[in-house]
């Protein structure tokens, strides 16, 4: 239905959101969770590296850098 939200916290109530872009934030729900959706960046990459006090640091210094790898076709011709 149209104007209905998940809720993506569970049954825990956030603590602290952090927004850069429109599909680009973080919610802190407790000292130790929190959930994090990034588009265009590798999942893998996400889970592992981002955390939410880099989307914090980004709100204060507005720069921040991340390199990682990726296989894509274009054609039917692998890049990197």
């Amino acid at each position: 239905m149209l104007g209905k939200f998940k809720c993506e916290t569970g049954s825990l109530q956030p603590v602290e959101f952090v927004g850069v872009k429109a599909k680009m934030y973080s919610l802190d729900v407790c000292p130790k969770k929190s959930h994090t959706k990034v588009k265009d960046i590798i999942k893998c990459f996400v889970m592992k590296n981002v955390l939410h006090s880099d989307f914090v640091a980004i709100l204060q210094r507005a720069h921040t850098a991340a390199k990682f790898r990726t296989l894509h076709s274009t054609n039917h011709v692998l890049e990197t």
